[in-house]
């Protein structure tokens, strides 16, 4: 049966209203059946129907988004789902969406299948499919929860249908490269008869380097975590979506065992004022008020993550990207870790000139060496120079080990003494 599209619960799960998004549905065995999108999962939970005679256990099952593939087709015309008994209901049966969850390597986390959804000795890769009805003009709504379902990290494949993406580069790194993407579908408001089109959100598409050693699942699924984890921290950014597919490899690629690879394409939060690195080159060292004020944004960012035991690793001028407001986002968590990851712990990764003095020397270390990149990176707003600079990245290195700060007079003589020794 077609489960629609419904923003309210009904009674019976108004203790479920936690949950962000809802669809609903009825068996046919006197349950009514709820499929709530909730934190990182999709949860499908049912209750006995008031009145109903026949007596059911309560069904409950718990999908992981996160790295779960996506796949969604509109139900055609001449389908056996249209012929009246695909329910009790009227409703035209529009979608089928499947999800199928990868399971960590890592962990080996499965989703548990309970009996009363799946047949005993089911294989542990699962698939699971929702057929959607109910759904307006101009499908948005389904799109809308497809975007939803993406921003809790789960992983679609239908980018180009979704995105129109422009070959202006925004930025670049050095793994990836960042472009404009614009949301191809309109939504429309209704007053009255007639329709208003509201302009589609526009947002930024870091395509990953299929070609690069570090973009592999294992990174791509570890940095995806991360921002489904953090994305509502008001200064982090947020994810928006995560997108694969398929491409011929390169003719002067050695490995030719198999013919074609993964592409990832990460979408996020479009920041139109750019990064710190373009505002410092526009306009110079900023003010000591407005430099304290990015600064305070960065902090609660990193604050938030130390709380979650995770180390950013990265914190640098380039990671710091500005809303439409001016506030400031921290960005690319393609390298932070988790405190208790021992392997990823000790990992030296870092940009030179950022980096802590400690992950130069392969000594332990943790959310410390994230303070020290904030260190500079205020000395760098205020002075719109690097306190390590050098004519080459060992001198850098050198220089950083040393922890020798100077604070030219002519590039601080509007600093505050307080300020400009507070990193040290």
């Amino acid at each position: 049966e077609p489960i629609p599209l419904s923003e309210d619960p009904p009674e019976e799960f108004q203790e479920d209203s936690s949950a962000s998004s809802f669809l609903f549905g009825e068996r046919l065995v006197g349950e009514r059946l709820a499929v709530l999108v909730e934190g990182g999962n999709l949860k499908v939970c049912g209750k006995k129907k008031p009145h109903a005679t026949t007596e059911v256990a309560p069904s409950k099952l718990s999908i992981p988004l996160l790295f779960a593939d996506l796949i969604w087709a509109p139900v055609p015309e001449d389908s056996d789902l249209l012929d009246g008994g695909a329910g009790l209901t009227n409703m035209t049966p529009q979608y089928v969406l499947a999800v199928a969850p990868r399971p960590d390597k890592r962990s080996a986390n499965v989703p548990a299948m309970p009996s009363g959804l799946a047949q005993e000795g089911a294989a542990k890769s699962c698939l699971f499919l929702i057929c959607i009805g109910g759904c307006r003009d101009l499908c948005i709504d389904f799109q809308m929860l497809l975007l939803e379902l993406g921003s809790r990290g789960a992983i679609r494949w239908d980018l180009e249908e979704t995105y129109r993406l422009s070959r202006m580069v925004l930025g670049t790194g050095g793994c990836s490269s960042v472009h404009l993407g614009q949301f191809r579908f309109k939504a429309t408001s209704r007053e009255g008869q007639s329709g208003v089109e509201q302009p589609a959100a526009q947002v930024a598409a870091k395509c990953l380097d299929p070609g690069a050693q570090l973009n592999n699942e294992e990174t791509v699924r570890s940095e995806l975590s991360f921002l489904a984890q953090f994305g509502g921290h008001p200064h982090i950014t947020s994810l928006a979506g995560l997108f694969c597919s398929s491409t011929e490899k390169s003719t002067l690629d050695e490995d030719d065992s198999q013919p074609v690879q993964l592409q990832w394409t990460i979408i996020m939060e479009l920041c139109p004022l750019g990064d710190l690195t373009g505002l410092l080159k526009s306009d110079g060292a900023l003010r000591q008020d407005e430099a304290l004020k990015k600064m305070c944004g960065v902090l609660l960012a990193l604050s938030h993550l130390h709380l979650h035991r995770v180390v950013h690793r990265d914190v640098k001028t380039d990671n710091i990207l500005l809303s439409a407001e001016g506030q400031p986002l921290l960005a690319d968590l393609g390298i932070a870790a988790r405190i208790d990851d021992l392997e990823a712990m000790q990992r030296r990764v870092g940009t030179p000139g950022y980096v802590a003095p400690e992950v130069i020397d392969c000594k332990p270390y943790g959310v410390k060496a994230d303070m020290f990149s904030a260190g500079v990176l205020l000395y760098v707003m205020l002075s719109n120079t690097p306190p390590f600079a050098g004519p080459d990245t060992q001198t850098v290195i050198r220089r950083t080990c040393k922890r020798s700060v100077k604070f030219v007079s002519s590039e601080f003589k509007d600093v505050q003494a307080g300020c400009a020794s507070f990193p040290w």
